[in-house]
């Protein structure tokens, strides 16, 4: 009888083996995909933010000009509607992003629409450049979420109170987190 069990608990083992071990790495296979593809929808979402609120403040900009220039109000109202639908296509960036990102990397969508609302400024250039740089290390996994929005925060300050030249503040920045505030 022992070797009889012994036998019937192989073939179990065995049938087991070979209905459940496709199984459990396809189910395995699929969530890697499913992740994979989600991680290149976020880096794509990530890029068109970045992409998208130049242009908005670039709308800006050609609608002060054509202001400035004393251009016809058509031409005004025209670079108006640019403006708007440009900051239009950069907040749908940012709820798609949203929409990608799970709860615990809501923060990344927060240090996004940050820099989308500064594209009114003139030096909207520093929250491009710093959600730039920590966007990508988040993504990398080199910071969580809250981290990088936390740098986020304090390196926008620190960088446009050295472009002021406020020094105490200016001094606080690390020489390895430094970048050059004056390029456009």
């Amino acid at each position: 009888m022992d070797n009889g069990w012994a036998i019937v608990i192989g073939a179990g083992i065995a049938l087991l083996g070979s209905v459940f071990a496709p199984w459990l790495k396809d189910s395995i296979d699929r969530k890697n995909r499913k992740f994979e593809s989600n991680r290149n929808a976020v880096a794509a979402s990530l890029q068109l933010v970045a992409a998208a609120t130049p242009a908005a403040a670039l709308a800006r900009l050609e609608m002060v000009h054509s202001e400035s220039d004393g251009a016809a109000q058509t031409t005004t109202h025209a670079a108006a509607r640019m403006q708007v639908a440009r900051f239009y296509e950069a907040q749908r960036a940012v709820f798609e992003l949203g929409l990608l990102l799970a709860t615990k990397d809501a923060p990344i969508e927060s240090m996004a629409r940050m820099m989308v609302n500064a594209a009114h400024r003139d030096d909207f250039a520093i929250e491009v450049t710093c959600f730039n740089r920590l966007a990508a290390r988040w993504h990398r996994g080199e910071l969580s979420a809250e981290s990088a929005l936390n740098s986020f925060r304090k390196d926008v300050v620190r960088y446009r109170a050295m472009r002021l030249g406020m020094g105490p503040l200016a001094e606080e920045v690390n020489e390895d987190e430094s970048m050059n505030v004056d390029a456009p």
